[in-house]
């Protein structure tokens, strides 16, 4: 296991919503929103931080962790397995368009996986919300009594494999598609190392 696996890394590494850049930032725009009315609830209050929904969010992270690292993540396909899959079974049937500028190439790469990816997060997550048997797994996002940065990973582990199936299809497809129209001439427009629109929207 690399260090980058680490749960506390989550707090400097871009790709995840728990980077310190975008709590401050987050963070910022609310006291301004609010007029600095929630000022305080950001200084250590014992009832909001350690209430009891707060603790079991806490809780729920490294729970979390541990699912997705040691028994989701080994059961589950990866993009990049998609997207190989996905070039064999086009490139018989498209040319590569070799002319076309790499800067198009990402640009329209960058967007492309940023707008598939959002599009099938939402129907997942309507999905969850609309059958009975996927509410049952989803309702345990919804059970948090008080709401801190830790509450994004309060998930139960079917939920979780749900999402990372999600964005193995998605970013597999999208890849292999991209591979076959443009040769494999791909890079994502980044910041920091993630794609450009998800570290905007963060």
């Amino acid at each position: 296991m690399q260090f980058s696996d680490f749960p506390l890394t989550y707090f400097i590494n871009p790709g995840e919503r728990l980077f310190w850049g975008y709590l401050l930032s987050a963070a910022v725009i609310a006291l301004v929103v609010t007029g600095w009315r929630l000022r305080g609830v950001y200084r250590f209050n014992k009832d909001y931080w350690l209430h009891r929904s707060a603790l079991l969010d806490y809780q729920y992270f490294f729970v979390i962790w541990f699912f997705k690292v040691y028994l989701i993540a080994p059961l589950l396909l990866s993009a990049r397995e998609v997207a190989i899959a996905t070039h064999r079974l086009l490139r018989d049937y498209i040319t590569p368009m070799f002319d076309v500028p790499y800067e198009t190439v990402a640009i329209t790469y960058t967007v492309a996986l940023f707008v598939a990816s959002d599009f099938t997060r939402y129907w997942l997550h309507r999905a969850l919300h609309a059958f009975d048997f996927l509410w049952a797994f989803h309702k345990v996002h919804h059970s948090a009594e008080v709401l801190n940065p830790l509450t994004f990973y309060r998930i139960h582990p079917v939920e979780s494999l749900l999402f990372g199936l999600r964005y193995a299809l998605t970013a597999g497809v999208v890849t292999g598609v991209f591979m076959t129209l443009f040769a494999a001439k791909l890079s994502l427009l980044q910041i920091f190392g993630v794609n450009a629109f998800i570290f905007i929207f963060s």
